[in-house]
C-alpha cells in the first residue's frame, strides 16, 4: 500500500508541476491530467480504480493548478471488519502557483 500512496503522490507533483508551467489555461489543465495519468499507467496503476482532478484555484491572488488523485486501493485487511469495506481510499492533492 506504501508504494500506491507513493505513485499517487508522485503523480499528483508531477501534474500540478507540469500544469504550473502551462500559460494557456485549457492547456495548463490538459497537461496536468494527461501527466498524472501517464504517471500512474507506467506505475503500473489500476486506471479503473483511480481520478485525476486538476482545477485552478488561487494562492494569494496568483493563479495555481491544483491536482487531485485519488485511488481506491483493494484490501482484504478489513474487509471481514462489520461495516467496514473491501477498498482503502487514498489520496494525493498537490497544488502550484502558475509561472508567468
Amino acid at each position: 500500500m506504501l508504494m500506491v500512496q507513493q505513485a499517487i503522490v508522485n503523480a499528483a507533483r508531477e501534474g500540478a508541476r507540469s500544469g504550473a508551467i502551462q500559460l494557456d489555461g485549457a492547456q495548463a489543465l490538459a497537461t496536468a491530467q494527461a501527466t498524472a495519468t501517464d504517471y500512474l499507467t507506467r506505475s503500473g496503476m489500476d486506471m479503473t480504480r483511480t481520478s485525476v482532478n486538476p482545477i485552478f484555484t488561487s494562492i494569494s491572488g496568483t493563479q495555481a493548478v491544483d491536482v487531485t488523485v485519488s485511488y481506491s486501493y483493494p484490501s482484504m485487511l478489513v474487509a471481514w471488519l462489520p461495516g467496514v469495506g473491501s477498498t482503502i481510499p487514498l489520496r494525493s492533492r498537490v497544488v502550484m502557483r502558475q509561472e508567468a
